[in-house]
């Protein structure tokens, strides 16, 4: 019983070592024909994570397309969402070979800075333009 037992571990490891390999195979093929992909993991998982974007939404700003979107985009530098009624979203590689999301033609940081002194103008309050202004050194 226990030679047998140890003959299906090694049954079990061997099949697994195979798939592993198989896998290490197909990641390198990747990485070596579509070298800008590793690059867009950080992206990918922020759009995801820090976005809300569905898979369906990135893997079509994946294709480094001009895609357009509707509805609200949520900004983590201000914890709030801002609508995007016609937006048009895509990415692009910077000077270093980072990805950044680029919305109506500015980086998504822009973007939300100028959303966030439109919101606040609309409120009669201070903005960072009208901040900024007043600084002189």
């Amino acid at each position: 019983m226990e030679v047998e037992h140890q003959k299906r571990i090694q049954e079990v490891k061997q099949s697994y070592e195979v798939e592993h390999r198989k896998q290490s195979e197909y990641i390198d093929k990747i990485l070596r024909y579509f070298p800008y992909v590793e690059k867009l993991m950080p992206m990918i998982k922020y759009l995801s994570e820090k976005m809300g974007f569905n898979d369906n939404l990135i893997k079509a700003l994946c294709t480094f397309k001009e895609i357009p979107v509707k509805g609200k985009l949520y900004s983590t530098m201000f914890n709030q969402s801002f609508s995007a009624d016609s937006a048009v979203c895509s990415l692009k590689e910077d000077k270093e070979g980072r990805f950044d999301l680029k919305i109506d033609g500015v980086s998504h940081h822009s973007w939300f800075r100028r959303k966030k002194d439109e919101f606040m103008e609309a409120l009669g309050l201070p903005t960072s333009r009208r901040q900024n202004r007043g600084l002189k050194l």
